[in-house]
């Protein structure tokens, strides 16, 4: 190599070491490769060009971006450096895929290399570029294809302006039962989401688009009322109960649904445990069936008030808590679901009465109704004084008794 060529190499590798190390930006440049900066970012070309090839890598890409994105980005350093700081800067995205208006960067020799990309092709970008030196000669502009997998390093853009959305924006769009999402990620849309609905309320309507029809016990109403609602007015049933005895459950709901419930066409069913089988409280001989424990006994317009009343009993099971469900359902099977059409009573078992056959007296008389009607009144053994009066008149009249028998044996042997 001869002298002169050796020394503007080494012009040229001390140029681009200054834009590396540096932490201010270097001198304004005008102009470089031939092309003169137009200054429409608001700044001065902070690359220098390396001079006498006349070209800079930097310099233009720094150029490009200023005329295309109208930003006048900070020093990057070298090329090789570009990608990784360009990631860390807000302005701008790095990307693996390269689109037309986009930044190339390499990591490929001593410095690496950048570009302004003009095309994408089939394995291969088209992009004006600057060099200091190519293939032995000096750089300066051209324009020309370069093999998309020699830029390592990705390919800044502007944030979001040249992909069309923002990473973590979202759209929103209509679907065939509510609206569905998509999500921005990598400079590009994801796939929609699952069309889901509004909430679901008591229509008879699957509102949020899973597959169930008022689910979840949903308290309002939409525009059209369901054929068949309920809600719970008053409810009671024993708070305990002994092995054997028998107590009473009663609820009263309000249709609340579009239609009348007609005699003997609304039924209490017992869900029973989570198996499916018959309910711990099941009395046999008191219910229509093991999975009823109550029929609706007349017709119930809607807005009116219906009471169903059951007999219980609980398992031979003592200081356990009994829990079954009881939900209003239509012939058939098909449960009321909503707004409350359901009861759930916790009874606690006591022990067997000793010396008692357990039948008869074994409920709690207090109950659970909210208007203090559960469980009755107390049949109990009065407390209020009448049997101790009672056991009083008859010592006072056994008294008396004595006393005339013996005023009459006195009188007998006195005579």
């Amino acid at each position: 190599m001869s002298t002169s060529r050796a020394l503007r190499a080494a012009l040229a590798a001390a140029a681009l070491a200054v834009v590396g190390l540096s932490g201010a930006p270097a001198h304004a440049v005008p102009s470089c490769g031939g092309q003169t900066h137009q200054n429409a970012c608001g700044g001065g070309n902070i690359y220098p060009c390396c001079y006498p090839s006349n070209g800079n890598c930097t310099w233009w890409a720094w150029e490009a971006a200023c005329r295309s994105w109208g930003v006048a980005f900070p020093n990057w350093g070298n090329a090789n450096t570009w990608g990784s700081n360009a990631a860390l800067n807000p302005l701008v995205d790095v990307i693996g895929s390269p689109l037309p208006g986009s930044i190339a960067t390499s990591t490929v020799g001593g410095f690496g290399h950048v570009a302004w990309v003009e095309g994408v092709n089939a394995g291969s970008v088209t992009v004006s570029q600057e060099a200091c030196h190519q293939n032995g000669k000096p750089g300066g502009y051209n324009v020309g294809n370069i093999s998309t997998g020699y830029f390592n390093s990705g390919f800044i853009v502007l944030h979001g302006a040249a992909c069309g959305c923002k990473d973590g924006d979202t759209q929103t769009e209509a679907c065939s039962c509510g609206s569905h999402v998509r999500t921005c990620n990598a400079c590009a849309w994801g796939e929609w989401g699952a069309c889901k609905g509004p909430p679901e309320v008591c229509d008879g309507v699957d509102n949020d688009c899973n597959g169930q029809v008022d689910e979840g016990n949903p308290q309002g109403f939409g525009p059209d009322l369901p054929d068949y609602a309920a809600t719970l007015v008053d409810v009671s049933y024993p708070q305990t109960l002994q092995v054997g005895a028998r107590g009473e459950i009663w609820a009263e709901f309000r249709n609340v649904g579009a239609k009348a419930w007609p005699n003997h066409g609304i039924w209490l069913g017992a869900r029973g445990d989570a198996s499916g089988g018959a309910s711990a409280m099941f009395t046999a001989g008191a219910w229509p069936a093991w999975n009823v424990a109550s029929q609706l006994d007349g017709p119930v317009l809607p807005g009116e008030v219906a009471r169903f009343s059951f007999d219980v009993t609980v398992p031979d099971q003592p200081g356990a808590d009994i829990t079954e469900k009881f939900q209003l359902e239509v012939p058939g099977g098909e449960f009321i679901v909503c707004p409350t059409a359901e009861i759930t009573p916790t009874i606690r078992v006591l022990s067997r009465a000793i010396g008692g056959a357990g039948g008869g007296g074994g409920a709690d008389p207090a109950g659970t109704s909210p208007h203090a009607l559960a469980g009755g009144c107390s049949h109990a053994p009065s407390s209020d004084g009448s049997a101790a009066g009672a056991g009083l008149a008859l010592a006072l009249g056994l008294l008396a008794r004595s006393r005339r028998a013996r005023r009459q044996g006195r009188q007998s042997s006195g005579g």
